[in-house]
């Protein structure tokens, strides 16, 4: 199985500058401040209903070979 990290495109870091330019001026999506962060919780906290929802429906979305990687990426994750 390969690392997520080599699988990412690597970008140079005009086009990484030129990312965050974007990023910064979408007036949809701000940054959070530390206030609003310090208040933030956890999806499955905040929404519990959508969360058990969202996790039923994407078991059975997910194709099996998918479900197998996650089960063995979790048992080595907590063998370590």
């Amino acid at each position: 199985m390969t690392r997520i990290a080599d699988r990412v495109m690597k970008i140079c870091d005009a086009e990484e500058a030129n990312l965050q330019r974007q990023i910064a001026s979408d007036p949809d999506a701000p940054e959070g401040t530390d206030e609003q962060l310090a208040k933030a919780k956890p999806f499955a906290e905040a929404l519990p209903e959508l969360a058990e929802s969202t996790r039923k429906n994407l078991g059975g979305r997910l194709s099996p070979i998918i479900l197998k990687g996650r089960r063995e990426h979790s048992a080595r994750s907590r063998s370590h």
